[in-house]
């Protein structure tokens, strides 16, 4: 029978042996022989000793008389036997071992070795007795699934409490249990090949399975394992030596529960306010009960958790489950974002003044106030407005606002097929417009600013983390004015005698300044972006569409399209990690323009930052002609152009100098944000 000789040896050889054998570092899958040693008895007692030895070896190995005619309960026979007459042989010594003693031996006897435990320590076999290692051609990989720990009197009774015949019959009860377990348990997930390559390794030893076969196979095991994201999975014991197969059972790492916990700002468990189908819906499948668990997937629920913006941090731990042995509980630690917040912010223009020294454009401070109430109902509803004014002590003069209300999961939270989210704005915003503005060639020409009032209700479906469609309806009117807020109906330009002509292209589809108009828009966002380090990788698709209805001032009925593409190409590989430099990135764009940027990492005065170098090409296309007016022909503007330059950006923070190819001058300016 096969078994694994623990450090130390069992306790019967360990009082046998004369000499104990020099310990050794990894278990040894052994064969014995002869029957399991057994302490020397007195010589009137040995004839007994010999019969009741023969029983367990009976019993162990299934080939009695009884075994031969009725399975299992021969051995069940046998073990009566061997108690009853090791008994008496107990009561025949002549009192140089307790009765206890002779009671606790005879149940280890009785015990048959059919499993290896996997050890990291061992001990080498008494000299005495003879062993041989048994070859092995075969290899196979066993999950040994989970099962219940065990519990009540069972777990709490100790094996020196328990008589023979106790421990007997718990470990046939172990054993039928591991036969349930291991049959009920999912097939192992190592690949067919891995397995191949194990099996030959098996066969082509030659030496059976000695201790670094064993070990060379764990690791083996192991690393795959490890290798592929699952931390939690281990060999545990291998089994079935006799039958010239090496089974190696493993435990996985299945998923048995997933725990969440809320804790505040010192660690202390809270009650938390967001509803755990919310959370749920954004944990991946790999990461569920009956799962195996893999750091893969948990960083996956991470990130997914952390777009939610409902959570200041949030934690994965694993940890062994109490209640089910092999079992993995995957537990949540949240902290969560205030749900009310409010502030306000205020700024001063700066404008080129004399000699192109920058000067405030006025000290009239203008500011923000904004704010938000996120998660309403714990369902990650949210409602957020604000306010802007360039003049914050006369905010009439100049006033946008924009107010929003998005509801998530317009099917239910518990509807997993569908990802829908109702969205609806008021808004009211100005902005200065790009097209009525004057060429390198001609005379500056008065700024007009677009407002735009109206109102938007969308729905987003989002199809997965990466793609999106959004469809939705606007309903806006259009203003144009000019510096003094007056309504302005067309463009402008400056004549040689100095006067103000006002016959250029007309500012609105209506012609009187002002349009109102209702449209449907839609757009497809494909968006494979990550962030390595602070550098953005990946690439972004956008397309969308804006259809007029014919609803408005002379009924609008029109089509607009736009795709914009960006791919930012990682130029080498960069390790992910807190403090380390971000990668190169080549950055290609199309919208309006052709464009490409070079970011290369530097390190300045201890700080992270890039140095890029850009150029873009834009042109019309020559479909100036095709507007009203003819704005590129009007503002005597190239219809097509270049830059190139070089900047250097720190945090979201560019400097950077540009050369202007159309009119061959350079200039240095400050920047926000990314160019893409």
């Amino acid at each position: 029978m096969a078994f694994i000789s623990d450090a130390g040896g069992p306790p019967e050889q360990e009082q046998e042996a004369a000499s104990p054998s020099p310990p050794q570092s990894a278990p040894r899958l052994i064969l014995s022989s002869s029957p399991i040693p057994e302490p020397r008895a007195s010589s009137p007692n040995r004839s007994v000793a010999s019969a009741v030895n023969a029983a367990a070896a009976g019993a162990a190995s299934g080939r009695s008389w009884s075994s031969d005619h009725g399975g299992w309960p021969g051995a069940v026979f046998g073990a009566f036997l061997s108690w009853v007459f090791r008994a008496g042989a107990a009561r025949a010594d002549d009192g140089k071992k307790k009765p206890a003693s002779s009671s606790d031996q005879d149940a280890r006897r009785l015990t048959p070795a059919a499993s290896a435990p996997f050890s990291g320590h061992g001990g080498a076999a008494p000299a005495k007795h003879r062993h041989k290692v048994i070859p092995v051609d075969r290899f196979r990989c066993v999950n040994m699934g989970v099962a219940a720990q065990p519990h009540g009197d069972e777990a709490d009774l100790r094996e020196e409490d328990m008589s023979g015949w106790e421990r007997f019959q718990r470990h046939l009860r172990r054993e039928r249990e591991h036969q349930q377990r291991v049959g009920g348990a999912r097939p192992c997930i190592l690949p067919e090949a891995v397995r191949q390559e194990l099996e030959a390794v098996v066969r082509g030893h030659g030496g059976g399975a000695s201790p670094g076969l064993l070990r060379w196979v764990a690791d083996r095991v192991g690393r795959w394992y490890h290798g592929e994201g699952f931390a939690c999975a281990r060999v545990v014991r291998y089994r079935n030596p006799g039958s010239g197969e090496l089974a190696c059972e493993v435990q996985e790492g299945d998923i048995t529960g997933v725990e969440y916990r809320f804790v505040d700002e010192l660690g202390n468990a809270v009650d938390g306010h967001t509803r755990i189908p919310v959370i749920e819906r954004e944990l991946p499948q790999q990461l569920r009960p009956g799962h195996i668990y893999n750091i893969g997937a948990a960083e996956q629920a991470v990130k997914h958790l952390k777009s939610l913006g409902l959570f200041f941090s949030a934690e994965l731990i694993p940890r062994p489950d109490k209640t089910k042995e092999g079992g993995v509980v995957v537990e949540f630690q949240l902290r969560e974002l205030e749900p009310r917040s409010a502030g306000v912010n205020t700024n001063w223009s700066i404008v080129p003044g004399d000699q192109g020294r920058p000067t405030l454009a006025s000290i009239k401070p203008g500011g923000t106030l904004s704010f938000g109430h996120r998660n309403i109902s714990g369902l990650n509803r949210s409602l957020a407005g604000s306010v802007t004014a360039r003049n914050l002590l006369n905010p009439k003069d100049d006033l946008s606002f924009n107010f929003e209300y998005e509801h998530p999961y317009l099917d239910g939270v518990e509807n997993r097929s569908r990802n829908r989210t109702f969205k609806t704005s008021f808004f009211n915003t100005r902005k200065l417009s790009p097209v009525f503005v004057a060429g390198p060639s001609m005379e500056p020409v008065p700024p007009l600013w677009i407002d735009r009032v109206g109102f938007k209700a969308n729905i987003t479906e989002k199809f997965t983390q990466q793609s999106k469609f959004t469809y939705g309806l606007v309903l806006e009117e259009i203003t144009a004015r000019d510096e003094n807020n007056n309504i302005r109906t067309h463009g402008s330009r400056v004549l040689p005698t100095g006067r103000l002509s006002m016959d250029g292209p007309p500012t609105t589809f209506s012609g009187t300044g002002v349009d109102r108009m209702a449209f449907l828009q839609a757009n497809m966002t494909r968006d494979n972006t990550e962030f390595v380090n602070g550098a953005t990788v990946g690439d972004r698709c956008i397309f969308q569409v804006d259809q007029g209805l014919g609803i408005g001032s002379k009924n609008p009925f029109f089509n607009r399209h736009q795709l914009s593409v960006t791919k930012f190409i990682k130029l080498n590989n960069q390790e992910k990690g807190a403090g380390k430099p971000p990668p190169a990135v080549l950055a290609l764009h199309g919208r309006y323009a052709v464009a490409t940027e070079l970011r290369v990492p530097v390190s300045v005065m201890d700080k992270q930052a890039q140095v890029y170098a850009f150029a873009e090409h834009g042109t019309d296309l020559g479909s100036s002609k095709d507007v009203e007016g003819n704005p590129t022909e009007f503002f005597q503007r190239a219809g097509r152009g270049s830059s190139y330059g070089l900047g250097i950006k720190f945090g979201m923070i560019r400097a950077e100098f540009t050369m202007d190819h159309n009119v061959g001058t350079g200039s240095f300016s400050l920047r926000f944000g990314e160019r893409f």
